[in-house]
């Protein structure tokens, strides 16, 4: 059983750089003893010697492993779900390299391959936000007069996390020597070692005073490009496994958040599969949006990795956006597969070509599949 019966005594929001399994391990919020439950239920579906290593990957790994540990586990109940026997880590004919699962026809005999993967922000922006956390956290901690609250905007990144005791008695006095009315809002710059760190101070008319002294942040966010991400993430695995003969699905989790909303996620699936969108100017001519020549699925006008039969996207690496409208799982069918998919996974939420022309469906969802219940997160 990945998750123990006990007491949950923590009713304060995730902090950040928190292990995610810590968090949902001992969270007494609403929703996570539910979450548990059908984490738990998902485990157990595992065969034992599986099972033993994805609880492990859940309970002692990074949360970038937790994420990736997590969508394989949901992958595996969703096979589950659609009545599919499903063996782990099959071998492949002509390569050592296994692919996470496979659906056994009923000689037994694999009959169609799924593969997951997640893309990640990378190593250095994980540590950054790691050492940003340690900063945030403390700041967050600052008893505040009622009605007030802060904002947060790193302005420059230091190479450690620096010594706290002095940032925090100088936010700290400088809150105490602010007299705000009500509505009022003052900033001040704070340098720590190297790092630069704007502190916003926010009066409402509220007497309570918060547990959580910020209320408001600027995340670091980079160049965003999840159609390259999502390209690079689907190389990286399509030749893996050789040219398999059978439908070959491959999953892919965006643990970045970058995409927002059922366009965006349309458009990153387009652009990545089939090329992404330019902007091309010609001297005394309007510009003209163009197609690149770098799809996953169509280079030089023809069809390319036609032994991919479809890929499930996944805009978030968490359960709790899946009956959210605007990050819903979505599946693209392959127009150019060598083998389609099995009729029970192209029902998934998600598109398909037909006839040259881009069809929808928009149940069931990935949640309707899996029995999420409905409202989702639950509010009891």
């Amino acid at each position: 059983m990945l998750f123990l019966e006990g007491e949950r005594d923590i009713t304060s929001p995730l902090a950040r750089g928190q292990s995610l399994f810590e968090y949902y391990d001992r969270s007494g919020r609403n929703g996570y003893g539910v979450l548990r439950g059908i984490l738990n239920d998902w485990c157990a579906q595992l065969p034992p010697n599986d099972r033993d290593d994805v609880i492990a990957r859940l309970r002692s790994g990074s949360n970038r492993e937790f994420g990736s540990a997590l969508v394989e586990l949901m992958i595996h109940a969703l096979l589950c779900r659609l009545e599919f026997s499903v063996c782990l880590h099959p071998q492949v004919e002509g390569t050592s390299n296994r692919p996470d699962f496979g659906i056994l026809d009923e000689r037994g005999q694999i009959s169609a391959l799924v593969e997951v993967t997640t893309f990640n922000h990378s190593d250095d922006e994980i540590s950054e936000a790691r050492r940003e956390a340690v900063i945030y956290n403390a700041v967050d901690k600052i008893r505040l007069p009622a009605g007030h609250h802060l904002g947060w905007d790193t302005r420059r990144f230091g190479r450690s996390s620096p010594p706290l005791k002095n940032l925090i008695r100088e936010v700290d006095a400088w809150i105490r020597s602010s007299q705000l009315q009500v509505g009022d809002v003052i900033s001040c710059e704070f340098v720590a070692d190297d790092w630069v760190i704007e502190v916003d101070l926010f009066r409402g008319a509220s007497k309570d005073v918060s547990s959580h002294a910020i209320h408001s942040s600027n995340w670091s966010v980079g160049w965003i490009a999840p159609e390259a991400d999502l390209r690079a993430a689907l190389k990286g695995k399509a030749k893996r496994y050789g040219l398999p003969k059978v439908p070959f699905l491959i999953v892919v989790a965006d643990a970045t958040d970058q995409v927002f909303g059922r366009d965006m996620i349309m458009e990153t699936l387009l652009q990545a599969l089939f090329a992404d969108e330019a902007v091309e100017a010609a001297l005394r001519e309007e510009p003209e949006i163009v197609r690149q020549n770098n799809g996953f699925w169509v280079r030089d006008g023809k069809p390319l990795n036609e032994h991919v039969s479809g890929i499930l996207f996944l805009p978030h690496v968490h359960l709790w956006g899946l009956r959210n409208e605007a990050s819903q799982p979505t599946l693209f069918e392959n127009p150019y597969a060598n083998a389609p998919l099995p009729a029970s996974l192209r029902s998934i939420h998600g598109y398909s070509i037909v006839a040259g022309r881009l069809q929808v469906r928009h149940e069931p969802t990935l949640a309707d599949l899996l029995a999420i219940p409905d409202p989702w997160p639950p509010t009891y």
